[in-house]
């Protein structure tokens, strides 16, 4: 899994990602057109990319595209009840921490069922991958944001029947 950058909460500005080996390739999924253009040396240029709408970073509602300090300004009550209650509060229109983890794990499932015994490169938010890792070790969704995911870092999960091994996250590696 590799992490885009975030500009806002639901902004994206790609960086380069890194290159794997193509063996047993089963896929390679991103959550929008655009980032074809600008995901860098992944693979080789004739790669294509399956674009799912599923993977897309969790749903902030009004605070879409809004920075921190932003939402601070604008919405302190909001910011206070979001971080008292961060797995079941959510600003309007948005999608809550729970809603948001049922959705990605039933998303790297359906992955997984489509590609069994292949590698599956995912490109996506920092947020998306932080929650694919708390599902994969079956951790409490409170703990979920103690995951940290640098931009354009890499992140691998093993997933075998029953069992899951989480064997790096947060990599940056070294291009040029």
């Amino acid at each position: 899994i590799i992490s885009n950058s975030e500009v806002g909460l639901g902004s994206v500005n790609i960086q380069p990602l890194i290159y794997c080996p193509e063996k047993d390739l089963g896929m390679i999924v991103q959550t929008t057109t655009a980032r074809r253009n600008h995901s860098g040396p992944v693979y080789s240029a004739d790669t294509e990319f399956e674009i799912r709408p599923e993977l897309k970073n969790q749903d902030f509602g009004i605070w879409k595209g809004m920075n921190y300090t932003e939402i601070e300004e604008r919405y302190p009550e909001m910011l206070k009840k979001y971080h008292e209650f961060t797995s079941s509060y959510v600003p309007e229109g948005g999608e809550t921490l729970i809603e948001f983890d049922e959705r990605v794990e039933q998303t790297i499932n359906q992955l997984i069922e489509e590609n069994l015994t292949k590698r599956i490169v995912v490109i996506t938010h920092s947020n998306f991958i932080r929650a694919a890792i708390r599902n994969a070790l079956d951790l409490p969704v409170e703990y979920q944001n103690r995951v940290f995911i640098p931009t354009g870092s890499a992140s691998q999960v093993k997933y075998y029947k029953g069992w899951n091994i989480l064997m790096y996250s947060g990599h940056v590696p070294i291009i040029g």
